[in-house]
């Protein structure tokens, strides 16, 4: 509230003139729409009767356009931008699984070849295990090979629990390659052919002499190379060998410890 005093001309620089302020008509009388703030003005006029007045103040009024939702145009391309982010997250998930997959296949191939060689090697070692010395009587009638040769499978004999005969079991054991499974296989005695190590391309032997010179005479066999291809379980479409599979080849030269004793 503010009083204001002075003389008409004062009043004239205010509000205008007089009959401005006699527009404004009575306290009350005014249309009003939405009020927000209220200011009422009293003047006094000497010698006039006070003149009071009701002032109101609106807001500005909002423009439609700070009020509307949003466009389709806008709606679409915050839809493809979103949909842009997803595929390119998606690409990047998709290239690790794939890595993830092919690091897993490298690593299953590696340890099932090795597993399969540590095994042979194992029982090359034992090849002609003879305690009783029957290679060594003076009878032939029970003389056995440690190592027979054969050019695709490796027989084994030894005399393990060490009663002259190597009829009994693990005494007498073959390795041999399926191609039709791509399976490496173990037989022992007169059993069947069990599977040894999945996803095998192949199985090399090559028998040497004392000298290291090739042989196929099985009482001359000294040293046995073993070389196993092992290859991945599923292809990869971005290797461009072997129809997508990787392979993996581990050689090993073992000299059977009891295939030097003399006859």
């Amino acid at each position: 509230m503010a009083d204001h005093w002075g003389t008409l001309c004062s009043l004239e620089m205010a509000v205008g003139s007089h009959k401005s302020a006699q527009a404004l008509g009575a306290p009350g009388k005014i249309k009003k729409c939405r009020i927000t703030t209220e200011v009422t003005s009293k003047f006094f006029i000497s010698p006039c009767t006070p003149i009071s007045y009701t002032a109101v103040l609106r807001p500005t009024a909002v423009s439609r356009l700070d009020q509307r939702g949003m466009t389709l145009t806008e709606l679409m391309v915050a839809l493809v931008m979103g949909l842009a982010t997803v595929a390119a997250v998606y690409s990047v998930h998709l290239v690790q699984v794939k890595q993830r997959i092919l690091q897993e296949d490298v690593m299953a191939m590696q340890q099932n070849a090795r597993a399969a060689m540590d095994l042979m090697t194992r029982e090359i070692r034992m090849a002609g295990y003879d305690p009783m010395g029957v290679n060594r009587d003076g009878s032939d009638s029970n003389d056995f090979s440690g190592v027979a040769y054969h050019p695709t499978e490796l027989q084994i004999k030894s005399d393990l629990n060490g009663n002259g005969v190597v009829t009994d079991s693990n005494e007498s054991i073959v390795f041999l390659y399926d191609a039709s499974t791509l399976t490496l296989r173990r037989k022992v005695g007169r059993g069947g052919r069990q599977p040894l190590a999945d996803h095998i391309q192949s199985l090399a032997l090559q028998y040497f002499d004392q000298g290291g010179a090739p042989t196929t005479d099985s009482t001359n066999i000294r040293m046995i190379e073993v070389a196993l291809t092992a290859q991945t379980e599923h292809a990869d479409p971005q290797y461009p060998k072997n129809e997508g599979h990787r392979t993996f080849t581990l050689r090993s030269r073992v000299t059977p410890r009891n295939l030097g004793v003399l006859r």
